[in-house]
Parts: structure tokens; C-alpha cells; sequence
């Protein structure tokens, strides 16, 4: 990603205090005061991203829309903070081969606007391992140009084909017409148990936001809900480790029939 000039990555680093302030307000009544603050700012800025950013701020927005704002500005302005990539950057594995060990997973895994980058980069890599098809990025997931993705990604993001989609439901919907079966992979009473539910192939299997899941727009398209048995006290777990109990499920049924 090249560095902005200081001028204006100074706005950036404003226009994400100003979004925090206003996060923290939302469903109280300083909600569209801080929201319309921080789109007055953005929408005065020298940088043309951040101007398109600051009109997508309206007044009454639920909160998966403002992730939708905040998420971007997050990427940007939080760049000089130690993370998890930062950490793994110096990380390297000696562990390739030269071509896959079985023929590729007929599956294409569907990410409905993942905040996370380094839980893409996770993604990547579990998907790498099971021989995954492609990898579809939707919304405001991040991609492989994004350097967090990259080194948490561990050079998997050049082995996996991916592409993205602005539409989480557009890209469903691709699937099906290609003749592909669709799984949600979510928390529902009428999902599916993943260790004994029947799997067709080619499928995709979509995943949802790591605190909102799958949109509803996207879910009602899919065709199948399938969920992951748990046995504790919480009914979640993080979206890259769902994905890795998810991508075994696949693998066996696929590999094993």
C-alpha cells in the first residue's frame, strides 16, 4: 500500500477518531450529531477515498452499515499500530512443495464483508492446505493487496485464486448459475449439523461478518445452512477457525465420499 503524504494521512488518522466517537454513540442520542460530524470532516478532505467514504455517512445508518465506513478507515489509519502481521512479518516456512499433493477441492468459499484482515490471511492459508478452488472476497474484505492480508497470508495469497465481488448476493448467485450448490456456514436452529449433512459437488460456502454474520440479503440466497456443533457455553467461534473445522468437513466429504 504506498504511504500517504503526511498531510493527508494526519486526515485519515482525524476521520477514524471522529468515526470511534461516533461508534461509541450509536442507538443513543448523540448519534446522528457524531455521525454527521465525523461526514462533514471526511467529506472536506484533501483525499478522494476519504471524500467517498464520508458520503456513505447518513443519519439513522445501522451499524453493519457503518462498519462499512469504518472498516476502510480503520485499514488506513491504524497502519503504524503492532499487530498480529506486524509480528508475523519476519515469519517464514520452508514447507512448500512443488505442485499439490491431490486434485483441487471443488469448492469456492465466499467471505461477506470480513472486518478482519488478518483472519483473511488465515483463510488463505487453510484454503492453501485443503486445496480449496478459489477464495470469492465481498465487500469490504479485504484483499491480498492489503499488507496485513499478504503477511498473515504467509505467500498463500499467491497460491489461492481469488476474486472480488462488491455484492455478497451477486456472488451467490454467480455460483449458482455456474451450477454450484450454496452453504451458509451459521448459527441457526435449521442448519444443517456440517459432520453428517450431505454435500454436493461443486458447492461454495459462504462466511459471514465476524460480529454479524451473514447478511440477510446473502443468506436467503444460499441454499443450505450448515452449522458447527459446539459444547460449551458460547455458540461462536472465530470465522478462520470455523472456516478450518468447515474446510475439513468439505475435504472429507469430498476425498473420503
Amino acid at each position: 500500500m504506498k504511504p500517504y503524504p503526511p498531510e493527508i494521512f494526519a486526515q485519515w488518522k482525524q476521520s477514524l477518531s471522529l468515526l470511534r466517537e461516533a461508534q461509541q454513540s450509536i442507538g443513543t442520542e448523540r448519534q446522528d450529531k457524531a455521525v454527521l460530524r465525523a461526514a462533514a470532516y471526511m467529506q472536506a478532505s484533501l483525499d478522494a477515498h476519504l471524500r467517498r467514504l464520508g458520503g456513505l455517512l447518513h443519519i439513522g445508518m445501522t451499524g453493519a452499515e457503518f462498519l462499512c465506513v469504518l472498516v476502510p478507515v480503520e485499514r488506513v489509519a491504524s497502519r503504524d499500530h503492532v499487530t498480529d502481521a506486524t509480528m508475523l512479518a519476519d515469519v517464514t516456512t520452508d514447507d512448500t512443495v512443488e505442485t499439490p499433493v491431490a486434485p483441487a477441492l471443488p469448492l469456492i468459499v465466499i467471505l461477506d464483508n470480513l472486518r478482519s484482515a488478518i483472519n483473511l490471511g488465515g483463510i488463505f492459508r487453510t484454503s492453501e492446505f485443503f486445496g480449496v478452488a478459489e477464495l470469492w472476497l465481498c465487500g469490504y474484505t479485504a484483499t491480498p493487496e492489503h499488507e496485513h492480508v499478504a503477511k498473515s497470508a504467509m505467500g498463500t495469497d499467491k497460491l489461492v485464486n481469488w476474486r472480488y465481488f462488491e455484492n455478497t448476493s451477486a456472488a451467490i448467485l454467480e455460483a449458482k448459475e455456474l451450477g454450484y450448490r450454496t452453504y451458509a456456514l451459521e448459527t441457526s436452529p435449521s442448519a444443517s449439523n456440517i459432520n453428517t449433512a450431505k454435500m454436493c459437488f461443486p458447492c461454495a460456502l459462504v462466511l459471514g461478518n465476524e460480529r454479524f454474520g451473514i447478511s440477510e440479503d446473502a443468506l436467503a440466497c444460499c441454499d443450505e445452512l450448515l452449522a458447527i456443533p459446539g459444547y460449551g457455553r458460547k455458540n461462536s467461534i472465530n470465522v478462520a477457525s470455523a472456516f478450518a473445522i468447515a474446510a475439513n468437513a468439505f475435504s472429507h466429504a469430498y476425498r473420503n465420499g
